[in-house]
């Protein structure tokens, strides 16, 4: 199950990273298809969910966090999505004890066998040290299977599945 979401999940970010030259673009998502819980499909995650409502409120669920970040969404066109967090100092706070645990944790699996050695530097490369104030990710949304794939230079690409 897990390869078939991933062959569904890359083909998703190659057919969402296409541009004219080859055909038409691919139709763009469907915005509606993004509200809702979404969970992460890897087993190991940092960001273990999003959440987005109808209103443009959106939590996410970080992995060593008691409370989600919380924060809005907006569209920039049909494929980009703004996620805006609320970074009060105690979820600031948070939310570096959470990466300090996190770094912790990837380091001691390394060191159990449990992860490659060259596979900790680019999990860590891809959890800011910081709470973002704001992020952008280009978007992928598959109804069938219900799959939310978010891509961006920094953290590269976070598949989940649908929740609810």
């Amino acid at each position: 199950m897990r390869a078939k979401i991933l062959v569904v999940a890359g083909l998703a970010l190659l057919l969402s990273s296409c541009t004219g030259g080859a055909g038409p673009a691919p139709t763009p998502p469907e915005k509606k298809l993004l509200t809702g819980k979404w969970r992460a499909s890897s087993d190991f995650p940092f960001i273990a969910g999003r959440e987005f409502a109808e209103d443009g409120t959106m939590k996410t669920t970080i992995r060593g966090m008691d409370k989600p970040a919380a924060g809005r969404y907006t569209w920039d066109g049909d494929r980009t999505l703004n996620l805006e967090y609320e970074t009060a100092d105690d979820v600031r706070q948070a939310y570096a004890a959470a990466v300090e645990a996190y770094h912790k944790e990837v380091t001691d699996r390394i060191k159990a066998g449990k992860l490659p050695d060259r596979a900790g530097p680019s999990i860590l490369s891809a959890v800011p040290e910081e709470l973002p104030v704001k992020e952008i990710f280009r978007v992928g949304i598959s109804d069938q299977p219900r799959l939310l794939i978010l891509s961006n230079e920094s953290a590269g690409s976070q598949t989940f599945e649908k929740a609810d």
